[in-house]
């Protein structure tokens, strides 16, 4: 069986969904390093209907 690794952005106050979160002043390089690694050992992106709707063209 093969791990579950679930990436989800929130602020302390609770917000989840906020412009551009991986930005440079988002957690500096360790933060951007730690999701590169993530992407790179992952065998499928599993996405919601509405960001599969807007990825779907590419």
């Amino acid at each position: 069986m093969r791990d579950l690794i679930v990436t989800q952005n929130i602020t302390v106050d609770g917000v989840i969904e906020a412009g551009d979160w991986f930005g440079p002043a988002d957690g500096g390089p360790e933060v951007l390093e730690t999701l590169r690694k993530q992407m790179e050992r992952a065998d499928a992106f599993l996405t919601g209907r509405v960001t599969f709707e807007q990825m779907r063209g590419y």
